[in-house]
């Protein structure tokens, strides 16, 4: 693979603790996953959510959660979906607030450490991952702007 200073997206996860001593446990949850456009497809957001559950295991979290419009992706991965009165009480609140706010369809999801996988093409892809220019937009021509280039002249203001 190619290196380069470029970055293909970005992430959080958060450990939130609950507000009363009933539910004080740290509990993890991954948020604001993204992958740029021109790292999409190659497997990349697969390998930052594979870190990122071993990231959580490492620090002890047996279960991570996600509340994500992205419930068919991590599906794939071993999240199942959950009801939300399944959730811990702070990340009901969290889901409460994001389908009031930002995203009126994200779902409550779960997986164990034990239970996650990345499907072998994710890998694959991963393998050959590489930016993709995007394509160049197209210049501007005079016909863009509604002049026909054979009838019109051109006159140019060089500030003297």
């Amino acid at each position: 693979m190619r290196k380069t200073e470029r970055r293909s997206g970005c992430w959080t996860t958060s450990r939130r603790w609950g507000w009363t001593p009933d539910d004080g446990a740290p509990i993890c949850e991954l948020t604001s996953i993204g992958v740029l456009p021109e790292w999409r497809g190659q497997g990349v957001g697969a390998h930052v959510i594979e870190r990122l559950v071993e990231y959580a295991s490492d620090e002890g979290f047996d279960v991570v959660y996600s509340l994500t419009g992205a419930d068919r992706y991590l599906a794939q991965f071993g999240f199942e979906r959950i009801a939300a009165d399944e959730l811990p009480p702070r990340l009901q609140d969290r889901l409460e607030t994001k389908r009031e706010n930002i995203q009126p369809d994200a779902v409550p999801m779960r997986v164990e450490r034990a239970d996650f996988s990345v499907p072998p093409r994710f890998r694959e892809r991963f393998k050959d991952a590489s930016a993709h220019e995007p394509d160049p937009e197209p210049e501007d021509t005079a016909e863009d702007f509604g002049i026909d280039p054979d009838e019109a002249t051109y006159k140019y203001d060089t500030g003297r």
